[in-house]
């Protein structure tokens, strides 16, 4: 398999594991985020104005008993109208902020409502302690506002204990979610972790599967054999590009040897051939010597012969010729020339006197 190949496989596997955890953080995250969107802005607003306005409530019902007790006390009559308002004021921020919650909302509204009612029972019964029916006063604060306080205070203690329990779950929820995506998370990241060391082990062991060998070592064995350094120490049974240069570089010092003896097989044959070449120029100079001293007295010999007559001659060189009249041969009337003769013992030719006569050059 190529190594482009497994690096991309690599790589996409890798990328597929990053991808997954990043999706599985965000969907924990978006959960998340929504349980703590819905526990901060709606269930705790309902909780907590819930329980404010139970307070308010008993604030306003302390309130009218003070004035049941002493109706001329106007202090008392402004506490009752100041937690009557923040009462009213803590329903209104729960119903605001249970607006996507239904249920939440409609069990606010008719709290509410029954606050209102306990609210307008307690003025009433303040309103008739300051206009000195006490015994009235007394009679509804008995019969009406108790009852009325009663119920609303079990109903604000239920819709408390309810949002509790819903808080306390959304909590759980956040919670679960939060130890589940970080055990998935956790798992992922081993699970790619695992994989990007096999993977990465892999590519490597492929890599230098098909190197042979160390990167580095490779290329300075390269460059040893092209700057001509062939006879390097090279390991054995490698395989892949550090096994093809050791072979290489073996062929290329056989065939260097090879090359070298026969260029001293060709030296050798040169000079053999030089000296067969010398000794043939030296016998060739001997004969042309001897064939100049033989040469060179046959010449005199035949300069230094009478000339016969031709019939003669003719005579002696076609026998039962006819014979013809006798011709008389020219004799030359220039003076006989003096002769060099050669003794017996020396077969080269000698160079005659200053005073000899010299024979002409053999051409």
């Amino acid at each position: 398999m190529k190594i482009r190949t497994l690096m991309m496989a690599g790589m996409i596997c890798n990328i597929f594991v990053l991808v997954a955890i990043m999706a599985l953080f965000l969907f924990a995250a978006d959960r998340n985020f929504n349980t703590m969107g819905r526990i901060v802005g709606q269930e705790v607003p309902g909780l907590v104005g819930a329980i404010d306005a139970l307070a308010q409530g008993a604030r306003c019902g302390i309130a009218t008993r003070n004035v049941v007790i002493n109706p001329a006390d106007q202090k008392t009559r402004e506490n009752f109208k100041d937690a009557a308002k923040q009462m009213d004021g803590a329903f209104d921020e729960a119903i605001a902020a249970s607006g996507a919650d239904p249920a939440l909302k409609d069990e606010l509204v008719r709290l509410k409502k029954l606050g209102d009612d306990y609210l307008a029972t307690a003025w009433n019964i303040q309103e008739a302690a300051a206009a000195g029916n006490q015994g009235q006063a007394e009679a509804m604060l008995k019969e009406q506002e108790v009852p009325l306080w009663r119920d609303f205070r079990t109903k604000t203690l239920d819709l408390t204990r309810k949002n509790k329990q819903d808080f306390k779950q959304s909590a759980a929820d956040v919670v679960a979610t939060m130890k589940t995506s970080k055990n998935l998370i956790l798992a992922l990241g081993v699970f790619g972790i695992a994989l990007l060391i096999g993977t990465s082990g892999y590519v490597f062991r492929q890599v230098l599967g098909q190197l042979g060998g160390e990167p580095a070592e490779v290329a300075r064995i390269a460059k040893e054999v092209a700057d001509g350094n062939l006879a390097l120490e090279l390991k054995q049974g490698q395989g892949g590009i550090y096994g093809a240069m050791s072979v290489m570089a073996a062929d290329l010092r056989r065939i260097i040897e090879m090359v070298n003896a026969g260029s001293r097989q060709v030296s050798a044959a040169a000079a053999e051939l030089d000296a067969s070449a010398r000794q043939s120029a030296s016998l060739t100079q001997q004969a042309l010597q001897q064939s100049h001293s033989v040469r060179w007295p046959a010449r005199r010999c035949r300069q230094r012969a009478p000339t016969l007559p031709a019939t003669a001659t003719a005579r002696r060189r076609i026998p039962g010729a006819p014979a013809g009249p006798p011709r008389m041969g020219r004799r030359s009337s220039a003076p006989p020339r003096p002769t060099w003769r050669t003794s017996p013992a020396t077969s080269a030719a000698q160079p005659p006197s200053s005073n000899s006569w010299a024979p002409a050059p053999i051409r």
